[in-house]
């Protein structure tokens, strides 16, 4: 068992999952739990991932206001 730390490859290897399509899906009226099972996550992390990219945008839209 691994566990995260200053090895090279060590902890659990990321997801290959797309944040916009997730967002997308969310923003069509999927649920938060119905993504998770689609893309075989959890819903924390879905939530996550939808969180993270509501910040990316809204910055974003502020640098192109400036």
């Amino acid at each position: 068992m691994t566990h995260g730390g200053k090895r090279a490859g060590a902890g659990r290897p990321p997801k290959d999952i797309s944040a916009s399509r997730v967002y997308s899906l969310y923003d069509s009226g999927v649920n938060m739990k119905e993504i998770a099972r689609r893309f075989n996550v959890s819903a924390p992390v879905i939530s996550r991932l939808i969180k993270a990219y509501r910040a990316l945008m809204r910055k974003a839209e502020s640098q192109r206001g400036q």
